[in-house]
Order: C-alpha cells, then sequence, then structure tokens
C-alpha cells in the first residue's frame, strides 16, 4: 500500500511541478543548453531524440520517433517496425503544430 501511495505521489510531483526539460532527460532524451521546451509529446521513445543548444518548442509540437507505415507493407514485412531517431540541431524554433517524424534531421539555418 505504501509503494502504490508512492508512486502516485510521484507521478503527480512529476506532472505538475517537474520542468519538461527535466522530465524529458529522465526519459533519455538528449537536451542542450538554453532549451525552452513547451511541450511534453515526444512519443514512447523519448530517448531516441537529440535536441541542440538554444532550441525553443513551443506547445502543440508534437514529435514521433515511430509511425504505423508497416501497415502499408506488412504483407512483405512480417514482424516490422518504423523507427529511428530525430535529430534538433542548435538555435532551431518548432512552432505550434509542427510535427517532426522519424528519421528526420532539423539543422540550423546560418
Amino acid at each position: 500500500m505504501r509503494i502504490r501511495v508512492f508512486r502516485i505521489w510521484k507521478r503527480l510531483y512529476e506532472m505538475y511541478f517537474m520542468s519538461n526539460e527535466t522530465w524529458l532527460r529522465k526519459r533519455g532524451c538528449t537536451i542542450g543548453k538554453g532549451c525552452s521546451i513547451a511541450s511534453r509529446s515526444f512519443g514512447s521513445e523519448p530517448y531516441l531524440i537529440t535536441i541542440g543548444d538554444y532550441v525553443q518548442i513551443t506547445a502543440g509540437v508534437k514529435i514521433f520517433t515511430h509511425g504505423g507505415a508497416w501497415m502499408l507493407v506488412h504483407n512483405s514485412i512480417e514482424k516490422g517496425d518504423f523507427f529511428g531517431k530525430v535529430n534538433i540541431g542548435n538555435k532551431v524554433y518548432r512552432w505550434v503544430l509542427s510535427i517532426p517524424f522519424f528519421i528526420s534531421c532539423i539543422r540550423q539555418q546560418n
């Protein structure tokens, strides 16, 4: 019973008091310095996401590390899934409703 109560309190703390950057780092996401992240919609594998320095990600941004495209070719591939890394470079701004997909690289503009 005590462990269950502890888990509930821990989850509530993570949801309401932990910053998005800390929450994502705890799940394995690599985040550079000076970032502002207002979203937690980073899919089920945030450890596949790398974010560079001075990146701003606004609320509403979703980052997918895998997709359901395997359903289109499920007859030719017995067991498979499509997933990959998402790399966001330095000095990048991602705005509302932008959705980077897996195997994508977003670089800074010089």
